[in-house]
C-alpha cells in the first residue's frame, strides 16, 4: 500500500513539473520586475559559420572572432585580430573600423584559411595571417564589387563590378572582366548570384 502511495506522489508531483512547462506567456511575465521571472525578448542574434575542418565554427565572441569546438564548446582565437587591424590602419582604415572588420563573424576566409578576402570602401582587400600583409586587389572607388567570393583553390577571387563578372588572382592581382553584357535598364542582362 505505501508503494503504491508513493508511486501515486511521484506521478503527481512529474504532472505537476510537465504542466509547468506549458504554462502561456503573459504580460506580467514579460515585464515583471522579478528578474527571476521576467522573460528577456531582447538581444541580438547569433551568427555562426562552420569552419571548413567540419569539426568548429566561427563566431563573434566578445568583439572576437573565435573557433568554437562544436562538440566541446572550447573557444580559441581563429587568428590574431591585432594583426589585421594594424595592417588595415597602415592602409587608412580608422581604428574603430579597422576593429569592427578584424572582429566580424562573417570574415571570408579561403578554403585552406590561409587568407582572408575584405570588402571596405568600395574595394577588395586579401589579407594574410601567416605573412601579416594586406594586399589591396580592387582600386575603383566609384564602383563597388558585390559578391566577393574565393575560388575552391583560393588563387582567385569573383565579384560582381557594375554588373559585369570579374576575377582577380590573389597573388598578382591581375583583374579579368569575364562579362561584358551586365548593361543596365530595360533590356539589361544580370549575372546574379556567383557560385563557383
Amino acid at each position: 500500500m505505501k508503494k503504491l502511495q508513493l508511486v501515486s506522489i511521484a506521478i503527481l508531483a512529474l504532472c505537476s513539473v510537465s504542466l509547468a512547462q506549458d504554462k502561456l506567456l503573459t504580460l506580467d511575465d514579460i515585464f515583471s520586475p522579478d528578474p527571476k521571472i521576467r522573460v528577456r525578448l531582447g538581444g541580438t542574434p547569433v551568427f555562426v559559420q562552420w569552419a571548413p575542418d567540419g569539426k568548429s565554427f566561427r563566431q563573434a565572441i566578445g568583439g572576437r572572432l573565435m573557433r568554437v569546438n562544436a562538440v566541446t564548446g572550447d573557444a580559441v582565437p581563429y587568428f590574431e585580430p591585432g594583426e589585421l587591424v594594424a595592417a588595415l590602419m597602415r592602409a587608412g582604415v580608422k581604428q574603430a573600423d579597422a576593429t569592427v572588420i578584424a572582429g566580424s563573424s562573417n570574415l571570408l576566409f579561403d578554403s585552406a584559411e590561409q587568407g582572408i578576402l575584405i570588402s571596405h570602401a568600395a574595394d577588395l582587400w586579401y589579407f594574410s595571417p601567416a605573412a601579416r600583409q594586406l594586399r589591396r586587389l580592387t582600386n575603383s572607388p566609384d564602383v563597388e564589387e558585390k559578391e566577393a567570393d574565393f575560388s575552391p583553390d583560393g588563387r582567385w577571387a569573383s565579384y560582381v563590378r557594375g554588373n559585369n563578372l570579374f576575377v582577380v588572382e590573389v597573388r598578382t592581382g591581375n583583374e579579368k572582366q569575364l562579362t561584358r553584357d551586365g548593361r543596365e535598364g530595360d533590356k539589361a542582362i544580370y549575372n546574379g548570384y556567383l557560385d563557383w
